[in-house]
């Protein structure tokens, strides 16, 4: 497993791995970030300039949303990338992503992207090439559920997703399942599994690690 931020040296690189370098909380994000949070705000930031992909298993209650928030803000703030970002979560925990993200950072319009048939349609027609990837676009996280993404996966193919968070990527350990089916194409620029359940080493685990590979994960760090 590969070591976290707060094990990185300061200078040089650790065990031939680039240094983590300390990164300050984006201005646009509303709350003071704990120190174990910007050293994993720091690491989120290292794996994206290396253009790889990561999971982050923090303990439940250690912050896993508000650092993929201060992230995301990161790269609107310092990278000028606004997105659009997509969220995955289950059901339960759709409505919480869409608060937290308005409370920590109300720079980042929120697209809540559920309902029925004909409200996703309406939804989508803030999907336009011409009003997204800007600052002034009308949304640039996108939150939804794994079942509506599995749903509606042809038209989320339609857009180039800048990041995709998975979160309770749990979820989706089983590998013959329809959600790995729909995330294996995905397009999108990096990737970030959240989980508060630590991975054992059972074999639905291990087959999920090789559909992981698939999904662009096999360049990967764990934190």
């Amino acid at each position: 497993m590969a070591r976290g931020p707060q094990e990185e040296g300061q200078g040089g690189a650790v065990d031939g791995k680039p240094e983590v370098v300390a990164v300050k909380q984006p201005s646009i994000l509303n709350c003071t970030m704990k120190d174990y949070q910007l050293r994993g705000l720091s690491w989120l930031v290292s794996l994206y300039d290396q253009g790889i992909n990561g999971i982050l298993a923090d303990e439940m209650g250690l912050g896993k949303t508000l650092q993929t928030i201060s992230f995301l803000s990161y790269l609107a703030e310092q990278e000028d990338n606004w997105g659009p970002f997509l969220v995955v979560s289950p059901k339960a925990t759709l409505h919480n992503w869409q608060q937290e993200v308005t409370k920590f950072c109300p720079s980042l319009r929120v697209l809540p992207y559920w309902g029925s048939k004909s409200d996703r349609a309406e939804l989508r027609k803030y999907w336009s090439q011409k009003r997204m990837y800007r600052r002034d676009s009308e949304f640039h996280v996108c939150i939804t559920s794994y079942e509506t993404l599995t749903t509606d996966e042809k038209q989320f193919h339609r857009v180039k997703w800048q990041y995709l968070v998975l979160d309770e990527a749990q979820a989706i350990k089983n590998s013959s399942s329809s959600r790995w089916r729909a995330l294996l194409q995905f397009p999108c620029r990096n990737r970030l599994l959240l989980t508060g359940t630590p991975l054992q080493n059972k074999l639905s685990e291990l087959l999920s690690k090789k559909k992981q590979k698939e999904l662009g994960l096999n360049q990967e760090e764990t934190k």
